[in-house]
């Protein structure tokens, strides 16, 4: 009796016990979305919070400290942040944020190893793909980051620039270290540099006064306030700065041409046109990469000029061929497009022409010029010399039958 007793009142207790557990289970799925929304939100708010907070630099930290900017010892200043003049925020476009390197940090971790930078030797510039878009964005985050903003960039300290090519090194690694690769390396980080000086001062422009903008310091650039301020004061304040904006601003509006490449260096995107079944990976012409990186197939040519100027080189090439001479696309290009010192027209900041030779260049091509006039003139010199000669002879001829006339007259005179 004792037995059947206990039994009833165990099932009773495991009936209990199972229906509890049912309604708590129901209880807690119900409660899931609402808990992983909440989640989500309160991720998104600290996301956000984190997004506004400027990452320190190592012009902060001690390092690369310039001139004006503040010291880890030194307190910064809260300036109360005033609504901008400008645009409203919310009517603001959505844009992709700068580059934080996650990609790169990913593709690290998968191989195991640092990414390998080859810089091609005669181009200048990596030519793979990743490894192009990975070494403009590191030194593109290093130039936002990690150095201060120079009003030229002669005035970096050698040693500012080679602390950056050691943090470079964290993350990626230049298979070939050598000092031409260094200062390839340092040209586009210089072009970074430029590009992060151009935005500081475009948010600059944005308001009516010096005070009204010291007090909108940016949100981007890991600036302090008295860098800020300096910044403000003693660079986009200054009316030679200005005034030098204003040129580079002129010469930009007169440029004709455009290319369709976007971010993607003339570097890779020739070495890729190059791996095409239609060129077997010979290195395309400048005249065919012209037209690559001016026209496309939807679209047509991107500016009427772009066009013109692909016309004129394939008439020149068309006569060259004409006329059977050996077609040299340099010169052709060069011709039509013109020449720079710093770089060859065409192909962006890859292949640079010799510095060394690119005067004399030019001086021995003045004067073969002026060669060929002198032997123009030495040809006319001496067509007019035989000319005078033959002339000469005539009048010899004539004087010698006029005195033999005036002989015969007097011999047949009775005279």
């Amino acid at each position: 009796m004792f037995i059947i007793v206990y039994l009833k009142i165990h099932i009773f207790f495991l009936i209990y016990y199972f229906q509890l557990t049912c309604i708590l289970r129901l209880a807690c799925f119900s409660l899931v979305p609402r808990t992983g929304k909440m989640v989500s939100t309160n991720r998104r708010r600290a996301n956000a919070s984190s997004s506004t907070t400027p990452h320190l630099s190592l012009s902060q930290v001690g390092e690369l400290v310039p001139q004006g900017s503040l010291s880890p010892s030194q307190p910064d200043v809260n300036i109360p942040q005033t609504p901008s003049s400008g645009a409203d925020s919310n009517t603001q476009k959505s844009v992709r944020g700068p580059t934080r390197g996650i990609a790169l940090r990913k593709l690290n971790k998968k191989n195991k190893d640092k990414l390998i930078i080859h810089i091609d030797p005669v181009q200048r510039r990596p030519i793979d793909s990743v490894e192009s878009a990975k070494l403009s964005s590191e030194l593109g985050q290093i130039a936002r980051e990690s150095l201060p903003v120079p009003n030229k960039w002669k005035n970096f300290k050698k040693t500012e620039l080679m602390a950056a090519f050691t943090q470079l090194d964290m993350n990626l690694k230049i298979d070939n270290p050598t000092e031409e690769n260094i200062e390839d390396v340092m040209v586009i980080l210089k072009n970074r540099c430029r590009t992060q000086r151009h935005k500081l001062n475009k948010h600059f422009k944005k308001f009516c006064s010096v005070e009204e903008a010291i007090r909108n310091k940016p949100s981007f650039g890991g600036l302090t306030q008295k860098h800020w301020e300096t910044l403000c004061t003693t660079l986009f304040n200054d009316p030679k700065y200005q005034e030098r904006c204003n040129i580079n601003k002129q010469n930009r509006s007169k440029m004709t041409t455009n290319h369709n490449q976007g971010s993607r260096s003339f570097v890779v995107a020739r070495h890729m046109l190059s791996q095409e079944p239609e060129f077997e990976g010979d290195e395309v012409d400048r005249i065919k990469f012209h037209k690559h990186t001016h026209y496309t197939e939807g679209k047509g040519w991107i500016t009427p000029q772009s066009e013109n100027n692909h016309v004129e080189m394939e008439k020149r090439r068309i006569d060259a061929e004409t006329r059977g001479e050996v077609v040299d696309v340099d010169k052709i290009v060069d011709d039509t497009l013109g020449k720079r010192l710093s770089y060859i027209v065409g192909l962006g900041y890859g292949p640079k022409p010799n510095k060394s030779s690119s005067g004399m260049r030019i001086l021995q091509e003045t004067l073969k010029e002026k060669d060929r006039e002198c032997a123009e003139l030495r040809e006319e010199r001496v067509a007019l010399m035989e000319e005078m000669n033959a002339m000469k002879s005539t009048l010899a001829e004539h004087t010698r039958l006029f005195e033999k006339l005036v002989q015969s007259q007097n011999l047949s005179s009775p005279w």
